[in-house]
């Protein structure tokens, strides 16, 4: 079949016009396509920084801050034994903190600490000089007591308690958990409870 010249420019006019509505419906696809991508993207992006930030907030509240539980009241507790408790919880409130200069307030001038690995520690000085050293590279420090007894004898008193310890040094992602009887002994001066004893030994559970 023969066709007439203006046949064949009409054909060619026509090719080239679907030509450019395929290669326009290409263009348009893959802009579309690209805009897709971006918001997917963007969404993975968002995700990802939410799961940061919560990552960062779990750290700061549960390892980087120094974390404490103050003794627990298990019992009803009188007045003189609230006492008792309330100066303790500072004991353990500075412990928590790796604080030697606010423990040490707490001790009597001639006390004695007994240390789980049962050496002995006499006197400010001596007691000191073991906390510093203790409280080397902790980053943070979790505390639950449970309280055993508390015995008051007008300006004597004894108190116990149960010890649950987690401490965070440089680099450690999941510390050991120790446990530990606490033993006190405590005089009041001047309606002032001083630590005059402490026997930390170790035990099986908190």
């Amino acid at each position: 079949m023969i066709l007439s010249g203006k046949t064949c420019a009409s054909r060619l006019k026509s090719n080239s016009s679907w030509k450019c509505n395929v290669a326009s419906l290409r263009v348009n696809n893959s802009r579309e396509g690209q805009a897709a991508g971006a918001r997917h993207r963007l969404r993975i992006a968002g995700f990802v920084l939410v799961v940061l930030i919560l990552v960062a907030a779990l750290s700061y509240l549960f390892v980087v801050k120094p974390r404490l539980a103050a003794p627990t009241v298990v019992v009803s507790l009188t007045t003189e034994q609230k006492g008792v408790n309330d100066f303790l919880r500072e004991y353990y409130f500075a412990y928590g903190n790796g604080s030697v200069s606010r423990l040490i307030l707490l001790f009597d001038d001639e006390a004695i600490l007994s240390a789980p690995d049962r050496s002995l520690h006499k006197g400010i000085s001596d007691i000191s000089h073991y906390y510093a050293e203790l409280f080397v590279g902790y980053e943070g420090v979790e505390i639950r007591t449970t309280i055993l007894e508390i015995e008051v004898r007008g300006k004597e008193a004894h108190a116990s308690y149960n010890v649950g310890l987690r401490t965070w040094h440089f680099g450690a992602t999941e510390p050991p958990q120790f446990f530990y009887k606490d033993s006190f002994d405590l005089r009041k001066t001047d309606d002032t409870w001083k630590i005059t004893a402490l026997l930390t030994e170790t035990s099986q559970s908190g």
